[in-house]
């Protein structure tokens, strides 16, 4: 394109030269009217944070900003003390740290997320249920929840109580047991419930206690389009019946600037003559 517009050039009057300038000047300025930016860019290129994180694409804040912004089902809320919080099948999930850069995120159950505070909503938990966007990194640990325990030989193992009788003294017990520890209940949980709960960090670190355990949460991957090259162009990632990588100029379809680079080429190839 550019030999064409030079032979072009050479051969011809001043006056082509000037009649290339204005059309491409036109062209450019059709393509980018001054002051008219495109309304969801406007939208998703607010910054956004909950307490201290980055919330950006795919991830989104739904009482700040439309779905449009991010991906189907990585909806947040930000509580009232700056935590984002994630839904699964109706669970609740503090999301401690996202991973852009690998597409991973650090949660735990919000029930589970303050090893200082006595745990006593453990009645509401049920085993991890992800939907098809979200797998577990692999590796990690489980731990058993048993319900209903009152053996007093497995106090270490202790994470709340679910029960309280006539005189106000509490007795079922919820005991967190790691999948490495070899631990024999004998039927002393009565209610025959587990629940498994992913973790993270454990081994054989015993100085940790159960609670501060289950408090750190566990990995997961998140499947979703990459927006890498999109923002790298200068543009951000939202969703409307497809991936967008939302522009100044308009919505294209995985980055900005899809023709903008050539026209930038001839426009300096005519101001050069």
């Amino acid at each position: 394109m550019k030999i064409l517009f030079s032979n072009l050039i050479s051969a011809s009057s001043p006056s082509i030269h000037l009649f290339v300038f204005l059309a491409l000047i036109i062209n450019f300025f059709s393509v980018n009217p001054v002051g008219a930016v495109d309304p969801y860019f406007q939208l998703c290129n607010v910054p956004r944070r909950c307490g201290n994180q980055t919330i950006r694409f795919p991830f989104y804040i739904k009482r700040l900003e439309g779905p449009v912004c991010g991906y189907p089902g990585f909806d947040l809320a930000c509580d009232d003390i700056g935590r984002s919080i994630l839904y699964f099948s109706g669970e609740s999930y503090v999301v401690r740290q996202i991973f852009y850069q690998n597409q991973s995120l650090l949660v735990s159950n919000t029930a589970l997320s303050d090893p200082e505070v006595e745990y006593y909503a453990l009645n509401s938990l049920r085993n991890l249920s992800l939907p098809v966007d979200f797998v577990l990194v692999p590796n990690q640990k489980r731990v058993f929840l048993h319900y209903s325990c009152s053996y007093p030989s497995f106090s270490n193992y202790v994470i709340g109580v679910i029960g309280v009788d006539d005189a106000n003294y509490y007795f079922d017990k919820v005991l967190a047991i790691p999948e490495d520890d070899k631990v024999e209940l004998n039927g002393t949980c009565r209610a025959g419930r587990v629940v498994v709960v992913p973790v993270r960090y454990w081994g054989k670190n015993k100085e940790m206690s159960m609670r501060e355990v289950l408090s750190r949460g566990f990995m997961l991957n998140w499947r979703a389009k990459n927006c890498t090259l999109c923002e790298s162009t200068g543009g951000r990632c939202g969703f409307d019946n497809h991936f967008k990588c939302y522009c100044p100029d308009k919505p294209h379809a995985a980055h900005c600037d899809d023709h903008v680079p050539g026209q930038v080429s001839l426009y300096l190839l005519c101001i050069s003559l």
